[in-house]
């Protein structure tokens, strides 16, 4: 078995596979985002490493995490095939793989949503406008509109800057 994959990390292979073996571990994704850079080979990480069926239902926010590094494209590429045979596979057997996925709504999230998008409507973009104007993808725009997506600071200010408007952070 390759541990080649924890080269710069200053964990274990034993304190890798606890975390991957835990997907409500703060750290999974992280983890796993490393691995499947580092590994393109499904049979080994399947094996040792992460369930398919784990890997399928976190494989949106692996996916994530692995594109913040451009080395990942071919990774990325691999991965996302597997990631597409599993699911109709799942789907074939009729496992339900998505709606495990639980999504807790919070307020502020939905609050700035409907700000950024009342802002951009009054200036007549579209989602796909602003996306392209921040090299996204529309759906990105449009889970913050719905307050889906928890986005950083940055982010944010990089959103409200491609609508011509500023952050202000009110701490009262």
């Amino acid at each position: 078995m390759n541990t080649n994959w924890l080269w710069d990390q200053k964990i274990t292979l034993k304190q890798a596979k606890d975390i991957l073996t835990s997907p409500d571990n703060r750290q999974f994704v992280t983890i796993c985002a490393l691995l499947l850079g580092r590994m393109q080979e499904a049979r080994v990480v399947f094996k040792n490493y992460v369930k398919p069926l784990e890997f399928c239902r976190k494989w949106l926010q692996v996916k994530k995490q692995m594109r913040r590094d451009s080395w990942n494209n071919m990774a990325i590429i691999y991965w996302q095939a597997i990631y597409k045979k599993l699911m109709a596979q799942y789907r074939a057997q009729g496992v339900d793989v998505i709606s495990t996925v639980i999504f807790v709504e919070k307020p502020i999230l939905k609050d700035i949503g409907a700000k950024l998008r009342a802002i951009r409507r009054a200036q007549r973009f579209s989602q796909r406008e602003v996306a392209a104007k921040l090299k996204v993808s529309q759906q990105i725009i449009s889970h913050i509109e719905s307050g889906r997506e928890n986005v950083s600071l940055l982010t944010l200010e990089n959103v409200a800057g491609a609508l011509g408007k500023k952050v202000i952070v009110d701490l009262m």
